[in-house]
C-alpha cells in the first residue's frame, strides 16, 4: 500500500470511529431523553398538608441519568420530603446509580420495604437514627428495571429542633411514602419501564424488621420507657430503654447470620474480647450456648452484657448505669435481662429458629463464682 492509499485509509478509519461515537453518544441523550420521568411523578393533590412544593431537573453529565425530583414541606410538623424518579440508560447503570443511595458507612440499608410490601425489582428501606437518638427520618429506594424511584422524610435541621423532641414517624407516614412510590411505579410501567404485575404491591411479612417481630422487652420492664430503635441491614437490629428512675439503659441487639457457623464464630469473638464467662447472668443455661459479664466496684457503674446463640440468631443485651456508693447489682435486674432473652429467643424458636427448648432457660452443669444471695455484698 503507497503512502497515499495508506493517508486515504486513515482517514476513513478515524472518520469511522467519530461517526461511532458521534451515535453511540446520541444513542445514549435519546435514551435519557425518550421518557421523561416527570410523567411518573405523583401530582400536587397527592400532597394535601404539604407547601413549599417545588420541582426540580437533573441529568447526569455523561447523559445516562435523566431524573425529575419533588420537594416538599409537611405544614403541621415542617418535615422535608423528597421523591425522585431516575431514569438510566440500562439497566446495569440503574444498579449503580442505586448504590450511592442504599449503601452508607454502616453497610446496606435493610432490604424489602418497612410494611413488607412487595413492589418493583427490589426495594430497600431505612428508618435512620444517630447513635439511637431516633429521628424523625424515613429513607426508601426502589428499582425496577431501568428506573429508579427514591423518596425519603427528614427532619429539618435547619430550624435548629431537637432530634428527641421531634415526633417520631408512625406506621400512617411509611405506608404515605410506600404509596406515592407505588404510584410511580405504575405510571412508569405505562410509559413502558417494568410491568404492572412488578408495580402492583403483594403483601409479605416485614422480614427486615426482625426486631419488630420477636423482641418487645418494654412490655416486660415496667418503669422503663424513651424507645428507640435502630435498624441495620439483614436482620440487624437494635432497640434502647432507659429505666425512669435511675437512667439505667437497656440495650437489646439481635444479629440475624447467613449461616450457623457465621453466629458461633461471631459469640465466640464476641465473649473472648469482653472476657466473658458461661452461662447466663443468673448462671442458667439458655440458647444454644451463652456467655455473661458482670463490672464490679463503685467506677464500674451498674453494667452487665449477655450474649446468646440460637440457630443462625445472636441475642445480646447490654444494661448500662452509672455508679452509685453503696448500691451493688440489682438481681431482679439480672433476672429481667435473662427474661428477656427468653421471651426473644421463645419467639425466635416459633418462628422456625432453633426450639423451644432450646429457648428456656435450663439448669447449668456449670458452678457460679458467687452464691446468689451474696450478689449484693459486692
Amino acid at each position: 500500500m503507497n503512502t497515499l492509499n495508506r493517508t486515504a485509509f486513515l482517514r476513513s478509519l478515524i472518520g469511522l470511529v467519530l461517526l461511532l461515537l458521534s451515535t453511540a453518544n446520541a444513542a445514549a441523550q435519546a435514551l435519557t431523553e425518550e421518557i421523561d420521568p416527570a410523567g411518573a411523578l405523583p401530582g400536587r393533590l397527592e400532597f394535601k398538608g404539604f407547601n413549599a412544593i417545588r420541582p426540580s431537573h437533573y441529568i447526569s453529565k455523561d447523559r445516562v441519568i435523566n431524573a425529575r425530583s419533588l420537594s416538599a414541606v409537611r405544614t403541621r410538623d415542617n418535615l422535608r420530603f423528597q421523591l425522585r424518579i431516575a431514569i438510566a440508560t440500562t439497566e446495569d447503570k440503574a444498579k449503580a446509580y442505586m448504590q450511592s443511595f442504599i449503601l452508607t458507612n454502616n453497610g446496606y440499608i435493610p432490604p424489602f420495604s418497612y410494611t413488607g410490601r412487595r413492589f418493583g425489582d427490589e426495594t430497600w428501606h431505612s428508618t435512620a437514627s444517630d447513635d439511637l437518638v431516633m429521628r424523625p427520618s424515613f429513607h426508601l429506594v426502589t428499582r425496577m428495571e431501568r428506573a429508579v424511584v427514591m423518596a425519603e422524610f427528614k427532619d429539618r435541621k435547619d430550624m435548629g429542633a431537637d432530634p428527641e423532641e421531634l415526633e417520631p414517624l408512625d406506621e400512617e407516614d411509611m405506608w404515605f411514602v410506600e404509596d406515592l412510590v407505588i404510584g410511580c411505579l405504575q405510571r412508569l410501567a405505562a410509559m413502558g419501564i417494568g410491568s404492572v404485575a412488578k408495580a402492583t404491591p403483594t403483601d409479605g411479612p416485614p422480614v427486615s424488621d426482625v426486631l419488630r417481630e420477636v423482641i418487645t422487652p418494654i412490655e416486660q420492664t415496667p418503669g422503663f420507657g424513651d424507645v428507640r430503635y435502630k435498624h441495620g441491614p439483614m436482620g440487624n437490629d437494635e432497640i434502647r430503654l432507659v429505666r425512669k428512675s435511675d437512667g439505667l439503659r437497656l440495650t437489646v441487639h439481635l444479629t440475624i447470620c447467613p449461616t450457623i457457623q457465621q453466629a458461633i464464630d461471631l459469640v465466640k469473638s464476641g465473649a473472648k474480647r469482653e472476657t466473658m464467662l458461661p452461662d447466663t447472668l443468673t448462671f442458667k443455661r439458655l440458647g444454644q450456648e451463652a456467655w455473661h459479664r458482670i463490672e464490679y466496684g463503685e467506677k464500674a457503674g451498674n453494667n452487665y452484657s449477655l450474649i446468646t446463640r440460637l440457630g443462625k440468631a445472636v441475642l445480646t443485651i447490654d444494661v448500662k448505669g452509672r455508679a452509685v456508693a453503696g448500691r451493688a447489682h440489682d438481681p431482679a435486674d439480672l433476672q429481667t435481662v435473662d427474661g428477656i432473652a427468653v421471651a426473644t429467643l421463645e419467639r425466635l424458636a416459633a418462628k422456625g429458629m432453633g426450639t423451644q427448648w432450646d429457648a428456656s432457660l435450663q439448669r447449668s452443669h456449670h458452678k457460679p463464682p458467687f452464691e446468689p444471695d451474696v450478689i449484693a455484698d459486692h
